[in-house]
């Protein structure tokens, strides 16, 4: 089983707030505080390390609040390399109330110094045969110049190992024209691939089958919050999954958790990619009905 690496370029060192009611211009006192690191590809590994999937976070924390996401990984036995770059990791805050949908509150993009942006490719370049490649979330400033090393190590990459994504805007479609072999998205992110107005559920099919005409990526996975998620591989149809009903708590992260089941499935357990869905699947829907992500019991998986 070789090892599957995520790549998150923005960490997210992430406090969330319990209050019993919250309105604007109010002041609030919090019944409960947590701190967890986000970023898709933490979170993809996360998942993997509860299926028993070796993977490793490739990521950039920076200064104190990246010091901070780096206790924090290494005390939930997340398995990671860092590249420390100067600037603060992002902050965010998550306000959950009773009844209420969860708010975030992101603040700033942390911005990458080109010096870890080249260790991280000599990382990637030193990897064994085998190794497969998961690009996850939004690489800010993506045509700035500082990532030119990294757009050629992923071609370099997708030419002989196996390279997914589930990111969005600019090297969402970068990604594709580069002809990925696999692209996880949101229906909302998928519309931006194709043009200016956003798909309905039911124009879907379709879509699919213009992705699968206009681009080399062999596999597309499109979720859609907790309806339909519809897929397709070359050489066949459009096809859909409904995921398990459930009382949603909290969806954040339950797309990379989705992510990570259809990555273990298809490339660990040889799944079809219609079985690896139905098992990411139901592995988000878990992980949405409770506060955490992936913080489910063994049972469910």
């Amino acid at each position: 089983m070789s090892k599957i690496l995520t790549l998150t370029t923005n960490l997210l060192a992430e406090t969330t707030l319990e209050y019993p009611t919250w309105k604007k211009g109010r002041t609030h006192r919090a019944t409960n505080q947590s701190f967890q690191v986000g970023g898709k590809g933490i979170n993809v590994v996360k998942m993997l390390a509860r299926l028993n999937a070796p993977g490793t976070a490739l990521c950039f924390p920076g200064g104190n609040s990246g010091r901070h996401c780096e206790q924090w990984l290494g005390d939930n036995g997340i398995d990671f390399q860092p590249f420390p770059t100067p600037e603060e990791t992002r902050t965010g805050t998550v306000v959950r109330v009773p009844g209420e949908p969860e708010t975030t509150f992101l603040g700033l993009d942390c911005v990458i110094d080109p010096e870890s942006v080249n260790a991280c490719c000599d990382a990637l370049a030193a990897q064994p045969p085998g190794t497969r490649l998961a690009l996850c979330g939004i690489i800010q400033n993506w045509a700035h110049p500082v990532w030119d090393r990294l757009r050629e190590e992923l071609r370099v990459w997708n030419g002989h190992q196996m390279l997914a994504a589930d990111t969005y805007g600019p090297p969402l479609r970068w990604m594709a024209e580069l002809g990925a072999s696999m692209i996880k998205l949101n229906r909302v992110e998928f519309s931006t691939l194709l043009g200016e107005e956003e798909l309905a559920p039911a124009e879907l099919p379709e879509a699919l089958q213009t992705a699968m005409e206009s681009y080399a990526v062999n596999q597309w996975v499109v979720s859609d919050g907790g309806a339909d998620i519809w897929y397709i591989e070359r050489g066949s149809d459009p096809r859909s999954i409904t995921p398990p009903k459930i009382n949603e708590v909290s969806p954040t992260g339950s797309g990379d958790v989705l992510f990570a089941g259809i990555l273990d499935g298809v490339l660990n357990q040889n799944f079809s990619l219609t079985r690896a869905i139905e098992l990411g699947a139901r592995l988000a829907s878990a992980s949405a009905a409770r506060p955490g992500i992936a913080d489910f019991p063994d049972s469910e998986i």
